[in-house]
């Protein structure tokens, strides 16, 4: 994946709550890079493939489960992908770096937020 990725513009950003209530979705209008290059494959983790321009409507939710495990949701147009235990180099070597990168975001920030904690505690049976 190519890391000179064209900027796109960000038409607005709203919440879908399909794909998580708490996180914005961006709307993308990528110029003339769509129409002038329809095909692109962009490569996602564990072998997962896009074939198309980029995404119109992208949303994503990174979250830390351990040193080097996360917890990923995204949204690409029409599509919600969810992986439970994603490596750092499986995030790094994806599209997610580049489209990150056009958008202004680092990736390498996302990942290294605090491990989250666990919400509720288990019990063991007596």
């Amino acid at each position: 994946m190519s890391s000179n990725m064209p900027i796109p513009q960000i038409v607005c950003t709203e919440i879908d709550d399909t794909f998580d209530v708490f996180m914005p979705v961006l709307q993308l209008h990528w110029g003339e890079v769509n129409q002038n290059h329809p095909e692109r494959i962009w490569e996602l983790p564990e072998g997962v493939t896009m074939v198309g321009a980029g995404p119109e409507h992208f949303g994503l939710k990174v979250q830390r489960c351990d040193r080097n495990s996360y917890s990923v949701r995204l949204l690409w147009n029409q599509t919600v992908l969810h992986w439970t235990r994603l490596t750092r180099v499986q995030l790094l070597s994806s599209a997610l770096l580049p489209i990150l990168e056009s958008l202004g975001t680092d990736l390498r920030d996302l990942l290294d937020q605090p491990v989250r904690a666990e919400r509720f505690q288990v019990r063991r049976a007596a």
